[in-house]
């Protein structure tokens, strides 16, 4: 992501994800904030794939239905063009 100006929030989460949350904050030696950070910028990543999927999806489908309305006319024009 772009590097914008950060603000502070507050999280509250079960110990486990707490401990969890230091433990590979400090095994890369980083902090708390940059780990939970990396996570919500992944998350927002996965959402913004789906979303382009499922938007992918409906256009292959919009297409599809475009295709199967116009291909007698296309094969007319064309046996016609021939």
């Amino acid at each position: 992501m772009k590097t914008q100006s950060k603000v502070r929030f507050t999280v509250v989460a079960p110990r486990e994800l707490k401990d969890l949350v230091d433990d590979i904050a400090r095994e890369e030696k980083t902090s708390r904030s940059q780990v939970i950070s990396r996570c919500l910028e992944e998350l927002a990543k996965k959402r913004t794939e789906q979303l382009m999927e499922e938007g992918y999806k409906a256009m292959a489908g919009q297409q599809q239905e475009t295709a199967s309305l116009t291909f007698d006319l296309q094969s007319q024009a064309v046996s016609e063009w021939k």
